[in-house]
């Protein structure tokens, strides 16, 4: 399960977001990397308080929803730093049976 940080409340009411609140914050996150289960950022507000975000509130390309309305998210990663496309790209090297070699 994927949750959004609770301290987003004021941002998040029922189902819609306050556009005026998100001027108010922004999103600091790690570099993209190969590393598909771990991930670590924060949504600093205007104050300069931290919210951590981690894998806990990451949906990774391919996500399934289901039983849920709808979601509210953030792009972070996209085209060739995605973490699939990363490590889709990790082994390049042919696999042959001992037959064929």
């Amino acid at each position: 399960m994927r949750f959004s940080p609770k301290e987003l409340g004021n941002i998040l009411t029922g189902e819609s977001v306050q556009m005026s609140e998100l001027s108010n914050y922004k999103i600091r996150y790690d570099l993209p990397n190969s590393n598909l289960y771990k991930f670590n950022g924060q949504i600093i507000s205007k104050e300069g308080r931290p919210i951590s975000c981690t894998m806990e509130n990451v949906l990774l390309r391919g996500s399934t929803l289901k039983n849920c309305g709808g979601i509210f998210g953030i792009a972070i990663y996209t085209g060739k730093d995605t973490r699939l496309s990363i490590n889709s790209n990790v082994s390049n090297t042919n696999k042959f049976s001992t037959v064929e070699q």
